[in-house]
């Protein structure tokens, strides 16, 4: 990944954190916290973490719509999983720019 990221000159990396359904962070979202730490570590840009509660039934339920084969699903559930959270990152970006300005009129 510290490859691509050097190679991109990436300034920005949004990492979906999988945590609990009542918010809390658990063992999978630990291991994402400690992953981004070692990231930064390494590299001076900015990491955001994005709540990532759903994606993956959301993903499924994509699949599903489109009839994959099960088998296939695997490979595509995590690929349609990491759109929903960069369309969410995105979608908030839009929102608070549009709320700016509101603000400023």
């Amino acid at each position: 990944m510290l490859e691509q990221i050097k190679a991109y000159d990436v300034r920005l990396v949004v990492a979906g954190l999988p945590k609990n359904m009542d918010g809390t962070v658990g063992f999978q979202a630990r291991k994402v916290l400690d992953f981004i730490e070692e990231l930064k570590k390494v590299w001076d840009g900015e990491v955001l973490t994005w709540d990532e509660r759903l994606t993956t039934v959301s993903a499924h339920m994509v699949m599903a719509q489109k009839k994959t084969k099960i088998n296939q699903r695997k490979n595509d559930v995590d690929k349609i999983a990491a759109c929903f959270i960069l369309q969410g990152f995105l979608d908030s970006i839009e929102f608070k720019k549009r709320k700016e300005q509101d603000q400023s009129r």
